[in-house]
């Protein structure tokens, strides 16, 4: 994450095949210029659509997540994944090991209790 509160990631490859990372797209990609500070990255790459899905936490504390094409473009909506009044922190993404579905996992602040999204796709 910047300084300045935007949200960026940087993501490069694992050595192992079974990894949800894919190829470095190379620097940071701001994926949410918000105005409040953003914390706490996720990355997962979906190797069938050449595609990475980053999740991120803002300050209310809630759960946002974007869509990266593999040439680092971004997709033109910003999911907000999580819907309740209690705080959501610490987002996890990972794709399956098939690469044909991306699972956005969350801890409600204070508390043991999680949340999910999963994305899944037709082809």
């Amino acid at each position: 994450m910047a300084g300045d509160g935007s949200a960026q990631a940087q993501v490069s490859k694992p050595a192992t095949a079974s990894a949800t990372a894919g190829p470095q797209l190379g620097g940071e990609i701001v994926v949410s210029a918000l105005d409040n500070y953003q914390s706490a990255p996720s990355v997962a790459y979906h190797s069938k659509h050449d595609e990475y899905l980053v999740a991120w936490q803002n300050p209310q504390p809630d759960i946002y997540a974007r869509f990266v094409s593999g040439d680092g473009s971004l997709d033109t909506t910003i999911l907000h994944l999580d819907y309740t009044s209690v705080g959501e922190v610490k987002p996890k993404v990972t794709c399956n090991s098939a690469g044909s579905q991306f699972l956005a996992v969350w801890q409600q602040q204070y508390s043991s209790i999680t949340g999910c999204t999963e994305f899944g796709t037709n082809s």
